[in-house]
């Protein structure tokens, strides 16, 4: 409690590896486990470090009743928690099909897998921090489809290679 007010710390990692959301009555500070619709078309590579446990932050948000004003990380208050939260969670699900799609070109090392899902995403790139961000998103999503079965990675030439399965 604080100042009388209940103040609840809801674990969402993904975008980082210990974030909360924090809410208080009905008003609920998403942190970065979701971003308004405005941030998501300009960054559609949203930065995360578990894409997996990103999706399942979101989906978790969804679930919670009795809230009005929602506080993304960035983007301005929403006041619909399941259309906020779908909005954020077909773009993470965009990411990996677009780095599953990336994968149909043939084995590629995680810097190719970048070039081709920016090709694809209509994505420029145009700083070394950029790459570098989008590398560990496209990293993310490499590692939620190995543990789904569906990457392979093997080293050849000196190469960490990711391949469809």
């Amino acid at each position: 409690t604080l100042v009388g007010a209940e103040v609840e710390l809801i674990a969402v990692p993904g975008h980082a590896a210990q974030m909360y959301a924090v809410r208080v009555q009905d008003v609920l500070y998403a942190a970065d486990a979701l971003f308004g619709p405005e941030a998501l078309g300009k960054h559609p590579l949203t930065f995360c470090v578990d894409s997996a446990a990103q999706k399942a932050s979101a989906a978790a948000l969804a679930d919670l009743s009795g809230v009005r004003l929602i506080l993304p990380g960035h983007g301005g208050p929403a006041e619909d928690l399941p259309a906020l939260v779908s909005v954020n969670r077909a773009s993470y699900e965009r990411t990996t099909a677009a780095v599953r799609g990336a994968l149909s070109g043939g084995a590629a090392t995680a810097d190719e897998l970048l070039a081709r899902v920016c090709n694809d995403l209509n994505i420029q790139m145009s700083n070394a921090p950029s790459v570098v961000l989008n590398r560990s998103v496209i990293s993310a999503h490499l590692v939620e489809l190995q543990q789904a079965g569906q990457v392979t990675q093997a080293v050849k030439d000196n190469r960490l290679l990711f391949q469809a399965t």
